[in-house]
């Protein structure tokens, strides 16, 4: 009798291992993708600021490139300055005028 009931309590001893194991796994999960304070969603989200603040510098490089070749465009040449200064601040010559033309939207 009591070997019986031994057997049968091995037995359920042996079935809750397995619920032991996978109630841990779950906790497990749900602590790390909800609880935790570096969970899933927030990993999500901060490598898609670091892949947006990645392409920004991407372009603020491209942009100093560009600006550093024109610096140096305008300080080798004299036509170059003059043609910057008339475009982009309107300078004029004292002996000429100037008439904005800008297209309707």
């Amino acid at each position: 009798m009591q070997k019986q009931i031994w057997l049968k309590l091995r037995k359920r001893v042996g079935q809750t291992k397995h619920i032991k194991y996978w109630v841990v796994a779950v906790t497990f999960l749900v602590i790390m993708c909800f609880v935790d304070e570096n969970n899933f969603f927030k990993r999500i989200a901060n490598q898609r600021e670091i892949q947006n603040l990645e392409d920004q510098i991407e372009q603020y490089d491209q942009s100093i490139k560009d600006n550093r070749e024109k610096i140096n465009e305008l300080q080798t040449s004299n036509a170059n300055l003059e043609k910057f200064a008339r475009e982009e601040h309107l300078m004029k010559r004292p002996n000429e005028d100037i008439f904005i033309i800008k297209e309707k939207d």
